[in-house]
């Protein structure tokens, strides 16, 4: 019976120590129509994502082209060229897979760059010109030398710990006044 109390106490330990792992992943809130960098400060040689959150209704999220792509990159230099693909003739409304999209942007070296977001129709087939289109809006960012990163928990996360090192010393405690 003793060994399978200490197994419990193992079992459980483990438990909030994963819990407090899951809790410790920070989630970012975008407003509708907003997008933003991840990692928010972009990183040399990372893989940077420019997640977009799309208001509900209209323009409704990328469809494929004739082609069958919905987005095309193109890096000249220091300006980043999204092109995005959206179906004119699609009625207003979000389709099943949800209005948060993430565009891959690669990676890319130290520096100073402008990401320019462009909304082409269906008939467009890539690589595309980006003089031939008026970008929906252009947004500088830097990309900086990435620092090693240091693992930490969020407040949640420090509490469930508090909370599991609580009670693993009352245990213990509870453990030895019941030998002596």
């Amino acid at each position: 019976m003793n060994f399978s109390f200490r197994l419990n106490s193992i079992v459980s330990v483990v438990g909030l120590c994963a819990l407090c792992m899951l809790y410790s992943h920070e989630v970012q809130a975008q407003e509708p129509g907003t997008g933003l960098f991840i990692p928010d400060q972009p990183l040399a040689n990372k893989t940077i994502i420019y997640r977009f959150n799309f208001a509900l209704g209209c323009p409704p999220i990328p469809f494929p082209n004739v082609d069958g792509a919905s987005e095309w990159l193109l890096v000249d230099e220091n300006d980043i060229h999204l092109f995005v693909v959206f179906d004119q003739t699609a009625p207003c409304g979000v389709p099943p897979s949800g209005p948060v999209v993430d565009f891959g942007l690669g990676t890319l070296a130290v520096g100073e760059y402008t990401l320019f977001f462009y909304r082409v129709p269906t008939t467009v087939t890539f690589p595309a010109n980006p003089a031939e289109f008026d970008p929906v809006f252009e947004t500088p960012f830097e990309v900086v030398e990435g620092a090693t990163s240091i693992p930490s928990l969020n407040a949640l996360g420090l509490v469930l710990l508090v909370i599991l090192l609580l009670g693993v010393a009352g245990w213990r405690l509870f453990s030895l006044r019941s030998l002596g």
